[in-house]
């Protein structure tokens, strides 16, 4: 039985107190008042938990009156006191009942939660929406936490209203770092109503909703110039970074990045004349880098290693001219990638830097299959001179 509003039950560790009356006469013996006394048996429970004082036989006096409680195990709830070896059924809990009496508890079926909900990034705010199946007036709890920076920190409150939820949670105040997003249910901050459908402990939920996402807050890292430069020192994490990059010459073009002490981590662009596109690269630690450019036109550098906070998911077509970088979401298991190319120099594609799907020159077309560990967002770079399409399936 799916347990509903209106159900009078004892929830898990909340005990049930009854007036269990001994109403049996008996006879005093000789003229001196004295007290009658009689045996009172009380059964066993029915299904699964506690009565107290347990089970047995008890001598008590005539009209005295007893405490019974009962504790449901887990996932069980009260159902009914059963007297008169089985012929009265007392379901309210402040009856009077006679002698031999058993208590019943009945198993709880779990309430299934339908939760669809999308936490997002964008413009300095973290956007959590979605819809589900909890009661209108259930509370969801968010915690907003910068990883890198124990300082930042949010926490706060969505009602469900017409079975949907939304807010959106200003950031701005936070320094850049890595996000983590969570949200949740937590029995202990719903009101009565809310808490007699879900159980004070959520014991009557199928599972425990609890979600959680991590992006990136960051300020991308901007650069201009004119001719050959060796830009300031940027910080940039471990991990992934993209660099969008813009050249106005018609000479050599070349940007490599360099760490600290010098080293050559990528050669991020080997082009002739102008330039427009992306580039990836593979920042070994986090750390302080530049960018060595050889140039004879002003340039434009653009350098980011934030999520985008909408990702298409495969299946999809991905199209473009010249160098470029895209996100996608992958499900886990085997994923097919088809290739077109019209130009005349490389064409490379790569998937999270590292593997290699296509290394060509000139036009190009044909498809791979590749196994995809994990689900969920990877980066694909192109790098061609000519227009190409990437179809996932």
């Amino acid at each position: 039985m799916k347990k509903g509003k209106q159900n009078k039950f004892i929830k898990l560790f909340f005990a049930l107190a009854l007036v269990f009356l001994v109403i049996l006469s008996g006879c005093g013996g000789g003229g001196d008042p004295t007290v009658t006394q009689y045996t009172l048996e009380i059964g066993n429970v029915i299904g699964q938990g506690q009565v107290n004082p347990a089970p047995g036989n008890y001598t008590r006096d005539e009209n005295a009156s007893v405490d019974l409680t009962v504790t449901p195990a887990n996932d069980w709830q009260f159902k009914e006191w059963v007297g008169n070896n089985g012929n009265d059924v007392i379901e309210e809990t402040t009856d009077d009942v006679e002698v031999n009496d058993e208590v019943e508890v009945e198993d709880v079926d779990k309430i299934d939660i339908d939760f669809s909900e999308k936490i997002s990034f964008e413009d300095d705010l973290v956007i959590i929406s979605g819809t589900t199946n909890f009661e209108d007036g259930t509370i969801l709890n968010y915690e907003i936490e910068n990883l890198d920076n124990i300082d930042d920190y949010i926490e706060g409150t969505i009602e469900v209203v017409n079975s949907e939820f939304k807010e959106e949670i200003d950031i701005s105040n936070f320094s850049d770092g890595e996000i983590l997003a969570w949200l949740g249910f937590s029995p202990y901050n719903q009101n009565e109503e809310i808490q007699e459908v879900y159980g004070e402990e959520g014991e009557h939920l199928a599972s425990e909703i609890s979600v959680q996402k991590k992006f990136i807050k960051e300020t991308p890292v901007e650069l201009s110039g004119q001719g050959d430069t060796a830009t300031e020192d940027f910080f940039l994490r471990s991990g992934l970074a993209v660099l969008d990059f813009e050249h106005a010459g018609s000479r050599n073009i070349i940007v490599e990045l360099l760490d600290e002490s010098g080293n050559r981590v990528e050669l991020m662009i080997n082009e002739i004349g102008s330039y427009q596109g992306k580039t990836l690269a593979d920042i070994p630690r986090s750390g302080e880098y530049i960018l060595n450019i050889q140039a004879d036109g002003s340039w434009n550098a653009e350098i980011s290693q934030a999520m985008p906070s909408e990702i298409p998911k495969a299946p999809e077509t991905f199209t473009g001219t010249g160098d470029d970088v895209f996100f996608v979401e992958l499900e886990a298991g085997r994923s097919h990638f088809e290739f077109e190319h019209d130009g005349q120099s490389n064409f490379i594609v790569q998937a999270e830097g590292q593997v290699l799907l296509v290394n060509e020159i000139g036009a190009y077309e044909g498809s791979t299959a590749q196994n995809v560990q994990d689900s969920g967002p990877y980066i694909i770079s192109v790098n061609a001179d000519g227009n190409w399409s990437v179809s996932i399936e």
